[in-house]
């Protein structure tokens, strides 16, 4: 599964707190050409890896027109 990524610290500032972070960001690099849908899997894959990874119990994936919320927090159910 060939991609580009870039890796940045992030601050997330929401009502109610912060948290310290970092932001993934995927391309569609022309060496590894992807579908929309390709893309936003190859995307999934890396954030729950990364989640589980980072022992993480939360992560967002922000697409064109929609942000998709994962989580293993039972407040969040």
């Amino acid at each position: 599964m060939g991609m580009c990524v870039s890796i940045h610290p992030a601050n997330y500032i929401y009502t109610g707190g912060e948290e310290s972070g970092f932001c993934v960001t995927l391309i569609n690099y022309p060496r590894f050409p992807s579908t929309a849908l390709g893309m936003f899997e190859k995307t999934e894959q890396l954030a729950l890896m990364l989640m589980n990874r980072l022992h993480q119990k939360s992560f967002s994936i922000e697409a064109p027109n929609v942000t998709h919320f994962y989580s293993m927090r039972p407040e969040d159910e």
